[in-house]
């Protein structure tokens, strides 16, 4: 169980979120499957104000490599208000792979 302090409670440079891949979360990311510590850099870089947003999730969903070719899916829920928004993805490779936040060759090179 993780338990997520609120905002006011957090001290400076305390992450705001919780990212979850297909790994553990107290493990490094896989080499060859960095989505988790791209979604991470992302919504550091976002911030609270705009990473806790639908729309700053949904941007930090669109980033390669948490979005690649093998996305099905993207789904946007909210506990609080019972929301859920889902999206069916299409296939889709950066223009400049190595211009990403975290560069990942194994689906797009």
């Amino acid at each position: 169980v993780t338990v997520l302090r609120p905002a006011a409670a957090l001290a400076a440079g305390d992450d705001y979120f919780l990212a979850q891949s297909n790994y553990d979360r107290w493990l490094p990311d896989d080499a060859a499957d960095p989505r988790r510590t791209a979604a991470e850099l992302t919504l550091r870089r976002l911030g609270a104000g705009e990473g806790a947003t639908q729309l700053g999730l949904m941007a930090v969903a669109s980033e390669y490599p948490v979005h690649n070719p093998h996305t099905a899916y993207t789904a946007l829920m909210s506990a609080a208000t019972g929301e859920l928004h889902a999206f069916v993805r299409e296939a889709s490779c950066p223009l400049d792979v190595d211009a990403t936040v975290v560069p990942e060759g194994r689906y797009c090179r």
